[in-house]
């Protein structure tokens, strides 16, 4: 829904450079999508260092909100794609920290409206790419997960929708094929836009 990555990227990265882990963005793409704890972990094994998540946050934290509150926006085609959900039960799944989302949820009130809820880094024990951020949101809304659509554009999500047993489209913007495993793979929420939420029979794997 937001153009967040290029922002989020840099600003962890300086953070990670700070605490002298000579890191790069490259090297986080394969961080994306995993919780803070879980990323940070590795990359602390990585460079033997043992920096905290309250060490790494009294760093990154305001840097980030600052961009959040500023420099952050939608992508061109998510108002349209949440104006066509129309109600519909849907709820936004993200490894995302409680407080980012806040902000988030606050700037953005498309995103607010369009949606029944959140599942966050807060809500569950385990994050993506295992099912249970998945298993949660169906269960919030009460459908079940073999029937629900997933949309992700990051590969542990896509692990993740999988591994609940939902039908998972790859949201490849940037044509890195890193979604390919995704049963079905498209380049921009317009191409959805038809049926937000809906799939035929055919297109069920």
């Amino acid at each position: 829904m937001i153009d967040s990555e290029p922002w989020y990227k840099s600003t962890e990265v300086a953070a990670l450079n700070d605490f002298g882990m000579p890191i790069t963005i490259e090297e986080m793409e394969e961080f994306t999508g995993l919780t803070l704890p879980v990323w940070l972990k590795t990359v602390n094994e990585r460079y033997e260092k043992s920096v905290t998540v309250g060490e790494f946050l009294e760093c990154y934290r305001p840097e980030m909100e600052k961009h959040v509150r500023e420099d952050i926006q939608m992508f061109d085609d998510a108002p349209e794609y949440l104006a066509g959900l129309e109600g519909a039960p849907s709820i936004l799944v993200t490894s995302s920290m409680k407080w980012y989302v806040d902000i988030i949820m606050e700037r953005f009130s498309e995103i607010a409206k369009a949606v029944k809820g959140v599942v966050c880094e807060a809500d569950v024990k385990i994050g993506k790419p295992d099912a249970e951020p998945y298993l949660k949101a169906a269960q919030i809304l009460g459908v079940d997960p073999k029937r629900a659509l997933v949309i992700e554009d990051a590969p542990n999500g896509v692990k993740s929708g999988i591994a609940a047993g939902s039908h998972v489209v790859g949201l490849d913007r940037y044509r890195k094929g890193n979604v390919r495993m995704a049963h079905r793979v498209v380049h921009s929420l317009a191409e959805l836009s038809d049926n937000p939420v809906s799939l035929s029979p055919a297109t069920l794997p």
